[in-house]
């Protein structure tokens, strides 16, 4: 048996790349959270009538803190002591979010004309607002109280409230993603609050690392929610749960949140390849993952933005986009059969694809030759300067029979 391999080579290229031949439904309404309160700390000097007049919208409120939080005496507070003080009594100013990242085609719906208009990074949404994602396509925003959000492709968020109040550092957060995937990152605090709506639940954050999921389409609806770190209130008309980093649930439709569920841990990224010398890319993973199914995303850098691609495959053929040639990072997750997604393993690798291998003419793949002098034809590169050519009777190319690698023709 003879192999052949060919390379193409470019003007200044190092190296070639050989060719072997061989729906919706309605939102729920919940009542106010009992969370909607400022738990203000007492600095020296305060009473409740410097609090009322630096903070709340009617400082004539300050006889309605006192008798909330039950002080003896408006003008004698300790320091150190906590008032609670409801966010609707508060001076408050609109927010938003600003478009940090796209990829693909994405549209802001504005809400004071209707108007649509595509997103482009620095765009400013503000409440009401929404944005949507094509197939293929996500976008990263990063709102005013430091929350970080990727929305991913066939998806659509409104920002249904976004303000913060008189007290530093206090925001209110709501958003709805009527369908669609979103990843968000909450920084850690006890005065900021976040939540995201969807047609089966609500999520809310303190402060955490999490990911939701609507499925409109699905009959009925569900709503998906991983946590990977920090603690996570899920609710509806029908229940509660309380999630912890490593847990998620599953909310359908007219059902209380499912008991809290383990996600999958980081899946083993050892095997895969440093360097990709193809496209479009395709890792193989052991075939000792099965049938179980993985999200694989690829992005340039460890921030993820923008995120290139996403796809879901079974664990033995991810695949790929093709990219340009440069230095890439993966981030694979396993999926389990609630269709919730565990924590992710990340890879680093560098794609050297090209110039692209060439395409045998002749003789074609398992031929038998009669001829002792056979001919060798293989398609012709605009872009290449010479071939490299070799024959060899093995698959490794450990036994050359002939070799030249300066070819200027095919």
């Amino acid at each position: 048996m003879l192999v052949v391999k060919l390379s193409t080579l470019l003007r200044g290229s190092r190296r070639g790349i050989s060719q072997w031949v061989g729906c919706c439904a309605a939102f729920i309404a919940l009542p106010a959270l009992a969370s909607d309160v400022w738990r203000y700390e007492v600095k020296p000097g305060d009473s409740l009538w410097t609090i009322s007049e630096r903070y709340l919208l009617d400082t004539t409120q300050w006889r309605k803190l006192r008798d909330l939080n039950k002080v003896p005496d408006p003008q004698r507070l300790a320091p150190g002591s906590t008032l609670n003080i409801p966010l609707n009594w508060l001076r408050a100013t609109s927010r938003g979010a600003t478009v940090a990242a796209v990829n693909g085609a994405v549209s802001i719906t504005m809400s004071r004309d209707g108007a649509r208009v595509d997103a482009l990074v620095g765009a400013r949404l503000q409440t009401n607002d929404t944005i949507t994602t094509a197939a293929d396509a996500n976008v990263v925003l990063n709102f005013d109280d430091g929350a970080h959000l990727l929305l991913l492709a066939d998806s659509e968020l409104k920002l249904v409230l976004v303000r913060s109040y008189a007290g530093p550092d206090l925001f209110e957060t709501r958003v709805r993603l009527t369908k669609g995937r979103a990843e968000n990152l909450v920084p850690k605090s006890s005065d900021r609050r976040f939540q995201i709506e969807s047609p089966t639940a609500i999520t809310s954050v303190r402060g955490t690392g999490f990911r939701v999921q609507s499925d409109a389409a699905m009959q009925p609806p569900l709503t998906r929610v991983e946590v990977l770190d920090g603690g996570v209130s899920v609710q509806n008309d029908r229940g509660a749960q309380n999630l912890g980093g490593g847990f998620g649930t599953v909310v359908e439709q007219g059902k209380p949140p499912a008991p809290p569920i383990r996600l999958p841990l980081a899946p083993d990224v050892s095997t895969l390849p440093a360097l990709v010398d193809r496209v479009p890319i395709e890792f193989s993973k052991s075939a000792a993952d099965g049938d179980a199914r993985f999200v694989m995303q690829i992005a340039r850098n460890e921030s993820f933005e923008p995120l290139l691609f996403q796809s879901s495959a079974p664990a033995r053929r991810l695949r790929g986009p093709d990219l340009p040639d440069g230095n890439y990072i993966t981030r694979i997750r396993s999926v389990d059969r609630n269709g919730l997604e565990g924590f992710a393993a990340e890879h680093r690798f560098a794609l050297d694809a090209r110039p692209f291998p060439p395409t045998t003419i002749t003789p074609p793949p398992g031929a038998s030759l009669p001829d002792e002098r056979p001919r060798f034809a293989w398609s012709r590169d605009p872009e290449a300067t010479h071939y490299h050519f070799q024959l060899a009777t093995d698959a490794q190319f450990t036994r050359l029979i002939h070799a030249e690698a300066t070819l200027a023709e095919p």
